[in-house]
């Protein structure tokens, strides 16, 4: 599973996730950051960002990464502005503005044509429909599709979640669209490249430590879900997922703190048993305050704090 909505349209677009993050904020000499917030969701990465010679930011908010930043672009929501997304399945789906948009900020490609055009670089910048048949004509997997395509709907079955209060996949009738699944590569006729893949390298772990991997949580405290209140109890917390006798080995108990140091960061986690985990290993969760953007051995001390 993709972790974000549009990841897969990312994709299809060449954007790819660099190996070092780190090293790439880092060497960079213009760090363009949008939608993200890498200081916020890893404290290893504040310094990076730091380090980077001129950072600007574009978001909805100032965030962590946002208050290191040299310039920083207020952008509107997608709750306020129109355009597509592809899905994890690639389909090219619509959306709509739910609200009217505030003045001042703007649509995240209005800000980069703005920015093009002092470039000498020009971009549509206009509406999200123009875009789009620029981005079909360029994209091959895209070839033949239109805005207007997007918008096309066709009776869903079953019939149920309209009239009724049963639940059958949507509780409303679809009049803005269902989008169109992309063709695979294969069937179009493309040759696949596979791309070069690293050897991988296994992460072993000393006596005394333990290999923590990081996992990704549906309600994490990224920017967009930690000023909530009605989610406040189901977010996602600093601690650490493991087998009890794992805990066990190192004299730890379930709903307990204990202190560690992940990727030089000092932070108090608490301790979640579950049976479910292989034996020897443990999950942090990213977005929460803990350095994990990268699995690490971690040595765990064997007093609980109470």
């Amino acid at each position: 599973m993709w972790p974000n909505g549009n990841t897969q349209g990312a994709w299809d677009l060449g954007f790819r996730p660099a190996e070092d993050l780190a090293a790439a904020l880092g060497k960079a000499l213009v760090a363009y950051i949008t939608a993200a917030d890498p200081a916020g969701d890893d404290p290893a990465l504040a310094l990076p960002v730091e380090r980077a010679a001129f950072v600007v930011v574009q978001d909805l908010f100032l965030t962590e990464t946002a208050k290191l930043a040299d310039v920083v672009l207020p952008a509107v929501p997608y709750t306020e502005r129109e355009g597509t997304y592809t899905s994890g399945e690639r389909r090219v789906q619509r959306f709509y503005p739910a609200v009217a948009a505030k003045p001042g900020p703007r649509a995240d490609f209005a800000i980069f044509a703005q920015v093009g055009a002092l470039m000498n670089t020009p971009l549509e910048g206009r509406v999200p429909a123009l875009i789009f048949n620029q981005l079909a004509a360029a994209v091959p997997a895209y070839h033949g599709l239109s805005y207007q395509s997007l918008a096309a709907v066709v009776e869903q079955w079953p019939l149920v979640g309209r009239g009724d209060l049963y639940y059958g996949g949507t509780t409303y009738d679809n009049k803005q669209g269902i989008g169109v699944q992309l063709t695979p590569a294969a069937q179009r006729g493309e040759a696949l490249t596979l791309p070069e893949v690293s050897p991988v390298v296994r992460l072993v772990a000393a006596d005394g430590t333990i290999a923590v991997m990081p996992v990704t949580r549906l309600y994490d405290r990224g920017t967009t879900l930690a000023p909530t209140v009605l989610l406040e109890k189901r977010l996602a917390v600093a601690a650490l997922w493991m087998h009890p006798d794992t805990a066990a080995a190192f004299e730890l108990t379930g709903e307990k703190e204990v202190v560690v140091t992940l990727s030089g960061h000092t932070s108090t986690v608490q301790i979640v048993l579950d049976e479910d985990l292989p034996v020897g290993v443990a999950l942090a969760p990213r977005s929460v305050g803990l350095a994990v953007a990268q699995p690490q051995a971690v040595a765990l001390p064997k007093v609980v704090m109470k």
